[in-house]
């Protein structure tokens, strides 16, 4: 038959061809290699070998596709008015062993002999190589597509955009959507369309001068040779200049090429002006940034060292009585003398530590308002009962005076008193012996209903301060040096801790000063009145030490010099105390004694072993009641609020700072036992 021999001929350019009978189900070998001779048969069922096909010389990602594309049940409507139908994938045999990419096929279906009805009864299946034309393909896609990549990116960022032909220079517009567009970088390209008349004349016209030599080296096509990437873009960044506006602007180049190889360049025009302000502002900002940690870390270096100092001046005056007193053991009253200044020093450190702690509270957020009613005549006692010693000592008249009507307030107390403490300090370590103090207190009306304002003003004729020092007298750490208080003590944070009081109470505070003449503080705060049926004088409780007689105290302590003047101490007003040397030795001591034999317990938090946390929680969860139920009383070094707080989330029934003071701990211990 001609067709028979045509697809002969055609053959040899095919990997096999067939000769289908759709009528009868079978076909033909026309043609095959050697290795589909030995997978196909010459005549066999049309369906049983397109099968075969499929599922052994197709990979499983085309072979649901290729089953579909090769059954003979709806080739003849496939093919109805088509002349060829093809498929191509990837097949299972690969022809070279040393081709290591993917061997692509392709099967076809022609169309040979139609019945009176134009449909398909016998025609021709083909399978062929068409690994080289894939290989062109893929390479010619990558091609392509890197173009379109940097076209499409380059019209969506940028305002205009050329091509350049790498080798001869020549110059095309791509795209320019007209607006910013120099006009007369337009006019110079319709005169002259090569890259380097172009780029001579944008560079003299448009780019600051300070960059014009650098983009003049950068953008060479003998640099863009070498600097233009296969994949990514080639960038330079400039300053741009136009009727005397300055901004900034990108030159983008990409690189790409046609199917002969060809190259060229994609250079692309971008206004980055908001984004290259938007890097400065952020610079500006780390600069800042930079600064203020650089002054914060200056500030605190020169803390340490005024804290270093001010720390060993009550130190050393603590060691030096301590050898006085040693070598003077018989004089009554040197000793009294050299005791009473040793307290002094001790209360000194301790108000020191407690300005760090409390800065430290303040700084982490932990602080809050704890109001309570107050009766507001005794601030004046309390500030005279702190300071009459130190007053007496240095002759400095002390007058108060107030016009507050409101007896009764809400507030925090202890943060008012802590104030007025700090402020009033201030005055007398910075006025000279024979000076005077001035305290005014006013109550002011206040627009919000049932509260009134209370002015407190503090004027002192001392040494007073520079006018370049004023402003910062509320910042941590800071304290002024000269000649006339070098000898004072203090670490800067008095004052600090003043301002984020007030602030937290809702106030105001002001300071007004004048170096050699004094200072005034003046300090407004709002306050909430209360009834006098609202308000429990607390007082200082009355401790009968009767009641301590023979009580027996456990006491978990693993420092050993705490120990003994604990030990001491309790004693002294009636307790007996047996000491554990951390949590283990309290639970069991605890454990071995008899019921009611402790009455309670003091417990340290930080001991080794097993801390005074834990040691609770075990105690809370014994068996007996008596045991389980003993009063625990924290008597720690960790003397924050939280430190307190979670002391009495452990089971403890209260909390005691250290160092202690014995009229709070005779107090605390006084209430416990009542409770029990």
């Amino acid at each position: 038959m001609q067709e028979k021999r045509l697809a002969q001929l055609l053959a040899k350019s095919y990997l096999a061809a067939y000769y289908l009978d759709l009528e009868q189900g079978t076909y033909e070998e026309l043609f095959a290699t050697p290795l589909i001779q030995k997978l196909i048969p010459a005549k066999a069922k049309i369906r049983d070998t397109m099968c075969f096909v499929a599922d052994h010389m197709v990979i499983k990602e085309f072979r649901e596709t290729m089953l579909e594309f090769l059954n003979p049940d709806t080739l003849a409507d496939r093919m109805q008015g088509k002349d060829r139908i093809a498929k191509a994938y990837i097949s299972t045999n690969k022809r070279d062993k040393n081709h290591a990419g993917e061997d692509w096929s392709r099967c076809s279906f022609w169309a040979c002999q139609r019945d009176e009805n134009g449909r398909l009864t016998h025609g021709y299946f083909t399978v062929e190589s068409i690994r080289d034309e894939k290989i062109d393909e893929m390479e010619n896609l990558r091609e392509r597509q890197n173009q379109i990549r940097l076209i499409t990116a380059l019209s969506y960022e940028y305002h205009t955009i050329f091509i350049i032909n790498a080798e001869t220079g020549m110059l095309r517009l791509y795209r320019t959507d007209g607006s910013d567009v120099d006009r007369s970088v337009m006019e110079e390209l319709l005169v002259n369309n090569t890259y380097e008349q172009l780029m001579k004349s944008y560079v003299e016209r448009n780019v600051v001068e300070e960059d014009q030599e650098r983009v003049r080296e950068a953008t060479t096509l003998q640099k863009l040779s070498t600097a233009v990437p296969g994949d990514n873009l080639y960038s330079i960044e400039y300053g741009y200049v136009h009727e005397g506006k300055k901004s900034f602007y990108k030159m983008d180049f990409g690189r790409t090429s046609d199917d002969e190889g060809n190259v060229s360049y994609i250079l692309g025009f971008c206004d980055i002006s908001e984004a290259t302000e938007e890097k400065l502002r952020q610079a500006a900002a780390l600069e800042e940034a930079y600064r203020a940690a650089e002054v914060a870390n200056l500030a605190k270096s020169h803390f340490l060292f005024n804290m270093s100092h001010d720390i060993r001046t009550p130190m050393n005056a603590i060691k030096g009585y301590t050898t006085l007193l040693m070598k003077h053991l018989g004089e009554t009253e040197m000793i009294r003398d050299y005791i009473e200044k040793i307290d002094r020093s001790s209360d000194h450190l301790l108000s020191l530590i407690n300005n760090v702690l409390d800065m430290a509270r303040i700084e982490s957020g932990k602080i809050t308002i704890d109001e309570a009613p107050y009766e507001n005549g005794t601030l004046a006692a309390e500030l005279r009962s702190v300071f009459d010693g130190e007053l007496k000592k240095k002759n400095i008249d002390l007058q108060i005076t107030s016009d507050i009507t409101a007896k009764y307030i809400y507030t925090d107390a202890v943060k008012l008193r802590e104030i007025h403490l700090n402020l009033m300090s201030n005055a007398i370590k910075y006025t000279p012996a024979g000076g005077h103090i001035r305290l005014s207190l006013h109550q002011l009306p206040c627009e919000k209903e049932g509260y009134i304002l209370v002015q407190a003003k503090l004027s002192d004729d001392g040494i007073g301060m520079t006018k370049e020092f004023l402003p910062t007298i509320f910042e941590e750490f800071s304290r002024e040096r000269i000649s006339q208080g070098n000898n004072i003590q203090g670490t800067g944070l008095g004052l600090a801790i003043v301002k984020h009081y007030v602030d937290l109470m809702g106030g105001t505070i002001s300071a007004e000063s004048e170096l050699g003449k004094g200072t005034t503080f003046t300090m407004t705060l709002p306050h909430r009145l209360a009834d006098e049926k609202d308000f429990h004088r607390k007082g200082e409780t009355t401790v009968d030490l009767s009641q301590f007689a023979k009580k027996r105290i456990l006491l978990a302590e693993d420092n050993d010099l705490n120990a003994e003047i604990a030990m001491e101490l309790l004693g002294e007003y009636g307790f007996l105390v047996e000491r554990a040397g951390d949590g283990i030795e309290c639970v069991d001591m605890l454990t071995r004694a008899n019921n009611g034999y402790y009455d309670l317990i003091l417990m340290d938090v930080q001991m080794p072993n097993m801390d005074g946390y834990k040691a609770t929680h075990v105690i809370r969860h014994m068996k007996q009641p008596q045991k389980r139920d003993i009063p625990v009383i924290a008597m720690t070094a960790n003397a924050f609020e939280e430190d307190k707080k979670n002391a009495l989330e452990a089971g403890m029934n209260d909390h005691l700072a250290k160092p202690i003071e014995i009229d709070k701990l005779l107090e605390t211990l006084s209430k416990v036992l009542r409770s029990v």
